[in-house]
């Protein structure tokens, strides 16, 4: 059996869970624009001293050059670079924590100090992951609370489209996975759209048609997103298309044709056989 000791360095990061917010009648989409990019580069000019807006513009294209031939080892011994990638749009949603929908865990987590908190992320973070019951209702706490965070809208109803685990990209070579939840929005209790940044990394939501995205390009109207989010949105549209709205067909074979095939997943319920899994982890008391 294998015992996995400091699960992440981020312990609460056990997987991602998002929302799809489809204007069926326009063909639209509601997504948000990641500005890690930008805030990397300005947060080093506010530390080489360019705090006015024309140093920032006149000093701009040589720190993002140096920071872009920056590079750092990571905790597997790989170089990596310094520079986010370029900012893509992407679906409303994030991390998901380990205490996410758990008040229980909360509780117990804030009675903690110094090692025994530590202990406690790593046992915790681990056990979360593979309990179905613990995993999914932190997926759905994370989906509705980063959905009113990014996008000022209160998610009044959602359905689970479906989920994949993903092979962990911080622990390459084990078995651990990063399961990736999408939700459908099918109806909104309240609240008004953004129109401002928020989180300094996340831009202001915007309404973008379906056929107007794509993997890189951000010329004649289109916007480049994320190929890791285009699962979540064809899983939506082939959730219209089994709902009486055939139409959505087209959209679907764009996203394919544009983005690869995007294979479907079980939804939650049927993910098969977590039992035999969870037998090459250590059982945690």
């Amino acid at each position: 059996m294998t015992t996995y000791k400091n699960l992440y360095r981020n312990p609460e990061n056990i997987g991602w869970a998002g929302c799809v917010y489809i204007n069926a009648d326009e063909k639209t989409i509601l997504l948000v624009r990641n500005l890690k990019r930008e805030a990397q580069i300005f947060a080093e000019l506010l530390r080489q001293g360019f705090t006015t807006e024309d140093d920032q513009r006149l000093n701009y294209s040589r720190v993002r050059w140096e920071l872009s031939k920056k590079t750092f080892i990571d905790g597997h011994g790989k170089v990596k670079k310094g520079l986010e990638k370029p900012s893509k749009w992407e679906l409303l949603g994030g991390s998901i924590a380990y205490w996410q929908g758990n008040p229980k865990l909360i509780n117990e987590f804030n009675g903690l100090v110094g090692d025994a908190m530590r202990e406690f992320e790593e046992k915790i973070g681990l056990k979360v992951l593979f309990d179905n019951d613990l995993l999914e209702r932190a997926a759905d706490s994370t989906a509705e609370s980063e959905y009113v965070e990014e996008s000022g809208l209160i998610a009044k109803k959602k359905i689970l489209l479906g989920r994949i685990n993903d092979p962990d990209r911080d622990h390459p070579d084990s078995d651990l996975f990063y399961p990736r939840f999408w939700y459908l929005v099918t109806d909104i209790a309240g609240g008004q759209l953004r129109e401002e940044p928020v989180k300094a990394t996340i831009s202001a939501p915007k309404w973008i048609s379906l056929f107007n995205l794509h993997p890189f390009s951000d010329r004649d109207g289109l916007y480049p997103i994320h190929r890791s989010h285009v699962l979540g949105i064809v899983f939506a549209a082939r959730h219209f298309i089994r709902n009486g709205r055939p139409e959505f067909a087209e959209a679907v074979s764009y996203l394919e044709k544009t983005f690869g095939p995007q294979r479907e997943a079980p939804v939650f319920e049927e993910t098969a056989d977590w039992e035999s899994f969870a037998k090459t982890v250590k059982k945690l008391n």
